[in-house]
């Protein structure tokens, strides 16, 4: 079965180093494991596996990261039929990077949506899924409020966040 993987918060401004290729090699040695693709540094990959099930990739990934370099690093696995449905559920015209997806690992609590609607984020636009939240930003990320960190905090929810191209380009790896 093949799955997308996200880690969060991985060679961010020095931290959390991981050398990607020597990580994927580490995978790749697990029984468990029968391929792994890694796209750019930031802690993306496809991986194929006879495991079924996306919990047991995540803490095959988290337990390894742990064991190897001491990191507790949230990991999101997904199955490619559940990922492509994320990105086909988007509900924005796709326009030059200004396009992302939060992944989440479960869907925020209702009240903490009833909160997160009543600030102002300007012409950004939102949407929030069972496991991902749509962005829409009016000119860039690092020119919003609506970040990773914020959306974590306010919501209480543990998250990642990917531009479009990098979405799109790992399911375009995983059909390949």
């Amino acid at each position: 079965m093949k799955y997308i993987v996200l880690l969060r918060g991985i060679n961010v401004g020095g931290k959390n180093k991981i050398i990607l290729n020597d990580f994927v090699k580490i995978l790749t040695d697990k029984t468990e494991i029968k391929s792994v693709i890694s796209y750019i540094q930031s802690g993306n990959f496809v991986i194929e596996s006879s495991l079924t099930k996306n919990t047991k990739i995540s803490d095959l990934i988290q337990n390894t990261i742990q064991q190897e370099y001491q990191y507790k690093i949230e990991v999101f696995c997904y199955r490619l039929t559940d990922f492509i449905e994320i990105v086909k559920s988007y509900p924005y015209e796709i326009l030059n990077k200004r396009n992302y997806v939060v992944f989440t690992k479960q869907k925020p609590n209702i009240e903490n949506i009833e909160l997160l609607s009543q600030k102002d984020f300007g012409k950004d636009l939102y949407q929030i899924g069972q496991k991902s939240i749509s962005i829409l930003y009016a000119t860039k990320y690092s020119a919003s409020k609506i970040n990773n960190n914020f959306l974590e905090q306010q919501l209480h929810i543990k998250a990642t966040s990917r531009n479009w191209n990098t979405v799109v380009k790992l399911i375009e790896m995983a059909k390949n």
